[in-house]
Parts: C-alpha cells; sequence; structure tokens
C-alpha cells in the first residue's frame, strides 16, 4: 500500500467531507426550525447521515458537494415517507417463502450476495415486490453493520442443477478477479466495504413469461437503487438470460449513473 499517495488523497477528499458535513448539519437545522417531519423521523435521518454514508454520496457525485447535498435531499425525504428501515418480516410475509431474493452467503471481497430469481413466480402486485426489494437491501446493510449475517446453508449447499454450481462459481472467480483495485484505505477507495454483490438469475424466466408490470419494476428498483443507495453495488452478475434481456436493459440503462454502469 502507498502510505504516501492515501495521505495525498485524503489531503483532497478530508476537507470536502468535512464541508459536506456543515451542508448536512444546515439541512437538519431546517427540518428541526420547520417541524417538517416528527422527532422521531429527524432522529432516524440523523443516525443514517453518518460518516460513511457521506462519503458514500460523494463518491457517487463524483466529490461534487452541491450534487451529493442534491441527492443526500432526495433520499432523507423518500426515508422520511417510505420508512424502509422500519419494513419488517411480518410486511413482506407473502413474498418471503417464494425465496425470488434471498442471501447466498459471501463473495471473495467478503461482501454479501443477494441472489435474485426473477424465474420464480410471484403473486404479489408490483408495490409489494418493491417493498421486498428494499427490506432485503436495508436487512442485508444492517447485518453488514452488526456482522451478523447468518448463511442459510440450504441456499449455499442446495441448487437443483450441477450448471447452477458452476454459474455460481463464475460469479466468485469474477469478484476474485475484478476488485483487485480496492485495497488502498483511503477516503476515495473503502467502498468494497460496505457494498453488496447481486446476482440474478433469470433461470425459468422465458418459460414463465413476463409480467405485465415487469417493466415498471424493473425501473423503480434501479431508481430506488441507484439514487437512495448510492455506492453500495459492488457488482452486478446476470445469468442465465433470456434472449431480449439486452432491450429490457437498454430501457433502465438510462436511468444508471455512470459510475453504476461501469
Amino acid at each position: 500500500m502507498d502510505t504516501n499517495n492515501n495521505n495525498n488523497t485524503n489531503e483532497v477528499y478530508g476537507p470536502l467531507l468535512e464541508k459536506f458535513s456543515e451542508r448536512v448539519k444546515q439541512i437538519f437545522v431546517h427540518f428541526e426550525e420547520e417541524k417538517v417531519f416528527t422527532e422521531d423521523i429527524i432522529q432516524s435521518l440523523r443516525e443514517f447521515c453518518d460518516r460513511k454514508c457521506l462519503l458514500r454520496y460523494l463518491r457517487a457525485r463524483n466529490w461534487s458537494i452541491e450534487k451529493a447535498e442534491k441527492m443526500l435531499k432526495e433520499t432523507l425525504h423518500w426515508r422520511a415517507e417510505y420508512k424502509p428501515h422500519l419494513i419488517t418480516a411480518e410486511d413482506v410475509k407473502e413474498s418471503l417463502p417464494l425465496e425470488s431474493m434471498y442471501h447466498f452467503g459471501f463473495d471473495k471481497l467478503q461482501r454479501p450476495i443477494i441472489y435474485v430469481t426473477p424465474g420464480k413466480t410471484n403473486p404479489n402486485d408490483a408495490e409489494q415486490r418493491i417493498k421486498f426489494l428494499v427490506y432485503t437491501v436495508e436487512n442485508t446493510i444492517l447485518k453488514m453493520k452488526t456482522d451478523e449475517i447468518q448463511i442459510d446453508n440450504t441456499h449455499t449447499e442446495t441448487t437443483t442443477s450441477s450448471s447452477d454450481h458452476s454459474e455460481k462459481s463464475k460469479v466468485e472467480d469474477n469478484n476474485d478477479n475484478n476488485n483487485n483495485d480496492n485495497s488502498n484505505q483511503d477516503l476515495a477507495s473503502t467502498a468494497h466495504k460496505e457494498q453488496i454483490t447481486l446476482v440474478m438469475d433469470f433461470s425459468d424466466y422465458g418459460s414463465r413469461g413476463k409480467s405485465p408490470d415487469s417493466i415498471y419494476v424493473a425501473k423503480a428498483s434501479v431508481h430506488i437503487l441507484s439514487n437512495h443507495y448510492p455506492e453500495r453495488l459492488g457488482h452486478c452478475f446476470v445469468i442465465n438470460s433470456p434472449w431480449y434481456f439486452s432491450m429490457i436493459y437498454s430501457l433502465v440503462k438510462p436511468l444508471l449513473n455512470s459510475v453504476t454502469t461501469s
């Protein structure tokens, strides 16, 4: 590790973080003086805006304080209204047994893997499916913070075919090969410690057919993940994709920022 380079990087970005922190303090002064939200909501938003959170928003907006502040404000209003941190297992009990989305251990950088299987039938409406996504992401982040992620052995050992094993092995191998640049432990390059690896397995998706609201769910999901969980996605792997996946991706790609698409 180049210690001098890390020190230089911190000298550049450290003052930006301090300035951004002052801007965020003023946001909360406004919330309190104008009574924009209740006291308990404001407190939960304060807890959300820790140092790592501010760094994620700065990185997502290429260290522009103005752009990061705008993005964070939008997230704070969204969290106050949607209350993602208060979604419980009871709220998504219809989706949990379907196993259309679940934790699948860790990648080589010890990032938790969320395994998504769009091909599995989910009879719930679009809003319920989006809520389940938010619940899964929030739950994963919470467990990352407390180092309490429990790996379900039924998902890490049970597969439907030998081809599934090979596909999932590719995910781990690609993570190992593509992330050697994340070793610098400075302000600009510690993001992988807070990130999630997403695997989307489209097995059987074609035989089930697309639900009428698939595009809406895809766009809403991309919007939420890109704008309210910036710098949380380490890698996204798409496997067993149908022939028309490129068309779907072309519809959601404009919603992604350059950091996410890279």
